[in-house]
């Protein structure tokens, strides 16, 4: 949780301002980033875990099917001898030009190729969410929050909840094994103008307050799991 009067630590804003000196950079270099802010709401220690890179199989109980969906960076909690939750995910695309000097977030707004950039990116997080249901890593009948980001401009989206059929569809890798109706609703969906988002950047208290804000929303469905961490013997007082 963040304490009340919160200030940004200099140190992250010098990392923010690292970031965007490179404007051909590519998107990993989003990543530590990302990741230096989440860590400032692991509090408690237990609350989370970041798993970066997860594979998502779409179809875990075939063996023979290698097809999966890969969140940037993923909030989980982990439970024994069950699969893990997954609380929210974190997908990111590279700076853009307009990103040099770090300015105000309505004009990132309003900038086409920052449209465009979280548009894809919604669309993957969508299919990401969806491979989370079918291994049963979140529930069918709850949306998925997501930050969705561009460089470290982000806005938060929720996806879901999907139908049956819903869930045999990936907008960006289309299958014959989808659902015909809903693959083409997808594709009109995919291929629509970008709508404008409302942006925070990291570094401000703004930005600490509404992701702050995101994770507590989630916060419920990791209790179980948290509990189960918290109360768990120490090693050396197993029986």
């Amino acid at each position: 949780m963040l304490p009340q009067n919160y200030i940004v630590p200099a140190h992250l804003q010098h990392l923010v301002e690292c970031s965007v000196e490179d404007h051909d950079a590519l998107e990993d270099i989003t990543y530590p980033v990302i990741t230096e802010f989440l860590l400032l709401h692991k509090q408690p220690s237990h609350r989370f875990t970041l798993y970066s890179q997860m594979a998502l199989r779409w179809t875990p109980n075939q063996v023979m099917d290698i097809r999966s969906e890969v969140p940037d960076v993923g909030l989980v909690n982990f439970r024994r001898n069950r699969a893990f939750i997954f609380r929210l995910g974190v997908e990111s695309k590279r700076m853009r030009r307009v990103m040099v000097n770090l300015p105000s977030t309505r004009k990132v707004e309003g900038d086409k190729e920052v449209r465009i950039a979280l548009h894809s990116a919604y669309f993957q997080a969508e299919d990401q969410a969806k491979a989370a249901v079918r291994g049963d890593h979140a529930p069918q009948q709850r949306p998925i929050d997501y930050l969705l980001f561009v460089g470290p401009y982000w806005t938060h989206v929720t996806v879901g909840p999907f139908t049956e059929a819903q869930l045999t569809v990936r907008t960006h890798k289309v299958s014959d094994s989808g659902d015909f109706w809903e693959t083409l609703q997808a594709t009109k969906r995919l291929e629509a103008d970008p709508p404008s988002r409302k942006l925070f950047l990291l570094g401000t208290v703004e930005s600490a307050i509404k992701m702050e804000e995101v994770i507590t929303s989630t916060d419920g469905y990791g209790e179980a799991a948290m509990r189960e961490a918290i109360t768990h013997p120490p090693w050396g007082e197993r029986q």
